[in-house]
């Protein structure tokens, strides 16, 4: 009898230690950023006038890790078009994107960046309506930053604009700006008498749970729809986006223990009906 308590107590522990061990935790599974100094639409009676996305390719999927980083120096850009000139040029444009994501567990980052300096947007009528100039920014020095970090249960999501410099007129009125914004400053260009035009600072857009986070920030984002559809213009400024998705496995039974464990307790259970017969006997 003693040694069938003993052999009983030994499966029964090897089940403990075995069978409810976890067979994983949690982990980033994945991750995508992206980051790009200027991106420029420009339509003018439904034909387009301008597209700039710059740099490009500055974007990255993981696992695995990667970092990515490039720059772009003296653009300088330009079309003309039912009578609409668009002109672009900066001395540097910029872009990061970058991530430790593994697929391992413990805490990861994700991040991207994008930036300019010394940009400058001009946008001229000619002599369409009698008006010279739609869109004039100049001497653009601004950079967006956003980055995800943490593990499952814990994802934390930071990012913000540096604006260093900045002059923006629309239609021969000056825009005041804050080189000081603080996030998501909406300018309403409408009181202005500039009807739909909208111009936010510092755009920060944030998405997190313990599965998910995602972080957009654009220093500055101009979009003009106007004129009885003469134009419709889009135009960010130093962008960055980071995302990590991330999974929690809880522990489990082993199959294979679950049945060794069940073959066991068969066996004694038949050793111990033999024993019994045979004291009777």
């Amino acid at each position: 009898m003693k040694k069938q308590a003993y052999f009983l107590g030994a499966a029964a522990l090897t089940l403990a230690s075995v069978t409810f061990t976890p067979s994983a935790g949690a982990a980033i599974v994945s991750a995508n950023s992206e980051g790009y100094g200027l991106f420029v639409n420009l339509d003018v009676l439904n034909s387009n006038l301008l597209s700039v996305t710059t740099p490009a390719g500055i974007s990255g999927t993981a696992p695995a890790p990667y970092s990515l980083n490039n720059a772009l120096l003296d653009l300088n850009a330009g079309a003309t078009i039912l009578g609409v000139q668009a002109h672009a040029s900066a001395d540097t444009i910029n872009g990061s994107a970058n991530s430790n994501v593994d697929g391992s567990a413990g805490s990861k980052t994700t991040g991207a960046s994008g930036g300019v300096e010394d940009l400058n947007i001009n946008v001229d009528l000619l002599s369409i309506l009698g008006l010279e100039s739609l869109l004039e920014l100049d001497n653009l020095t601004l950079s967006s930053s956003a980055e995800i970090t943490g593990d499952y249960g814990n994802l934390t999501a930071s990012g913000g604009a540096n604006i260093t410099s900045l002059s923006l007129s629309i239609l021969g009125q000056d825009i005041q700006v804050d080189a000081n914004a603080g996030a998501n400053s909406f300018i309403d260009l409408n009181a202005l008498g500039l009807i739909g035009a909208t111009l936010i600072l510092n755009e920060q857009i944030a998405d997190c749970s313990d599965s998910f986070c995602s972080m957009t920030v654009n220093a500055l984002r101009l979009s003009l729809n106007g004129l009885a559809g003469l134009f419709d213009t889009d135009i960010i400024i130093g962008h960055a986006y980071a995302e990590m998705s991330a999974e929690n496995i809880s522990a489990v039974p082993v199959p294979a223990a679950v049945w060794l464990f069940g073959s066991a307790m068969v066996g004694l259970a038949g050793f111990s009906r033999r024993k019994t017969s045979a004291s009777e006997a």
